[in-house]
């Protein structure tokens, strides 16, 4: 049977009459952000493969995190402040570790407590106590934040016991912790509990930079219940990440004023 052309599947974009040429990527005509998508088709794969090779993840662990809520919160910031957060992403803060490696520092001792060698990490997880307090200072404030953004109590919890967890206990890593929620069998604390695994796995000290796994976003729209659940939970979504990193550059400020 003849097929009509009319409905025929085209492998490429119609041309605009309008226009005398059309930029066609994957099947589609390009009509915005130009300069974002070079970018990605230039740069995108070395970076996937630099974050894969860091943090040690598969591939199916990079693709579960909220990209482009990462993304949009990034391009927001002043550019000074992304060169900041940049260093703070692929862990290129100055500490101890650093400068022993460069040779500018034989111990590379935490200028906080003085008796552990200063990673990226111990800067978020240090047992001095003036920095300990500081810290849970700064978690009161993200806890009451994300109570101020109607953050579900379970999603809530599980954010707040899986940082706590991760910050206080620098020599048990990676020894699982115990979600809040665990043992509750209700559907919205399992959504919970899953995301909780889920940020574990990625890592908790990525959830201070903001890599989200995407399933507290499906835990919150389940949550929300309504016909705006999935916007909701870009806006969400995006307000915590925000948060997460304003508390990571607070926890280094106080480092570098000690």
């Amino acid at each position: 049977e003849q097929q009509n052309d009319a409905y025929r599947p085209r492998q490429t974009p119609i041309s605009d009459p309008f226009y005398e040429a059309t930029l066609a990527y994957d099947s589609s005509a390009v009509t915005s952000k130009l300069h974002k998508l070079i970018y990605q088709q230039l740069f995108g794969n070395q970076l996937r493969a630099t974050i894969l090779k860091n943090t040690k993840w598969t591939n199916v662990e990079f693709d579960s995190v909220a990209w482009d809520l990462h993304s949009t919160v990034f391009s927001s910031f002043p550019r000074y402040k992304q060169i900041t957060k940049v260093k703070y992403l692929h862990g290129l803060w100055n500490v101890g570790a650093q400068k022993v490696l460069y040779g500018t520092d034989t111990y590379g001792l935490c200028p906080c407590c003085a008796s552990h060698l200063e990673t990226m990490d111990h800067v978020f997880q240090c047992p001095d106590l003036t920095t300990r307090s500081h810290r849970e200072a700064l978690f009161v404030k993200l806890e009451n934040h994300l109570i101020k953004i109607r953050t579900p109590n379970p999603i809530v919890l599980c954010m707040m016991s899986g940082l706590r967890w991760w910050t206080l206990n620098e020599n048990l890593t990676p020894v699982h912790p115990i979600p809040a929620t665990a043992g509750i069998i209700r559907p919205e604390n399992w959504l919970a509990t899953t995301a909780f695994s889920a940020q574990t796995s990625l890592g908790w000290d990525q959830f201070l930079r903001g890599r989200l796994t995407m399933k507290w976003l499906s835990a919150y729209q389940f949550l929300q219940k309504g016909a705006d659940a999935v916007p909701a939970s870009q806006l969400w979504g995006r307000s915590v990440i925000r948060k997460l990193l304003e508390v990571s550059m607070e926890i280094w400020k106080h480092r570098n004023g000690t």
